[in-house]
């Protein structure tokens, strides 16, 4: 009997001790809280978001979710999160309607990818380059369009041959120094006149 005491008491003390250094109200740990049941679930209600492409005339996604059951719209991070990467949203109403929230979206705008090229002007003539001009040209071309080396070639020169090929990002085109052009004045005068 004495045996039993002594094991309660010091069970008792090391349940005050470790209780005590949790800094936590002094229960057993068999006991509930008070003013808490174990049934306090949150009542929820299935929702699914419908992402709608209205130019294309099409349903693009769905996603079921569970929310809250008094919830009557979705948050737009909730929103964004679902929402298909090659989209960008239209609407800004997501309430939840009938366990559906519609989302009104279009496609995002197709970036092309480009590559830098730069485009050496050489004067073959005096030896020397004349200009570098960094231009972007499409990822998959091979060949600067004549138009941008013409539109890029500098003042004071006039383009004598390229063949236009990207060769390890560079594009080589010969150019000479323009003739000088002045306007005369030409006077016809009759002297039998």
């Amino acid at each position: 009997m004495y045996r039993k005491k002594l094991m309660r008491a010091c069970l008792t003390g090391l349940m005050v001790v470790t209780v005590a250094t949790a800094n936590v109200a002094p229960v057993f740990a068999a006991e509930a809280p008070a003013g808490t049941e174990a049934t306090d679930k949150e009542v929820l209600q299935k929702v699914s978001i419908n992402y709608y492409d209205e130019g294309a005339g099409k349903q693009i996604a769905e996603v079921p979710l569970e929310v809250g059951a008094g919830d009557t719209e979705i948050a737009l991070a909730v929103i964004k999160k679902y929402m298909p990467a090659e989209y960008n949203l239209v609407s800004t109403d997501y309430q939840i309607r009938g366990g559906y929230v519609y989302v009104s979206v279009t496609p995002a705008p197709v970036v092309e990818e480009t590559q830098d090229v730069k485009i050496n002007y050489y004067d073959e003539a005096a030896g020397k380059q004349v200009a570098e001009v960094p231009v972007q040209v499409s990822s998959n071309a091979s060949v600067v369009d004549m138009a941008i080396l013409t539109r890029s070639l500098p003042e004071g020169y006039t383009l004598e041959g390229s063949d236009c090929i990207i060769r390890d990002g560079y594009v080589y085109v010969s150019v000479a120094p323009a003739e000088e052009v002045q306007n005369v004045k030409i006077n016809y005068y009759d002297e039998a006149a």
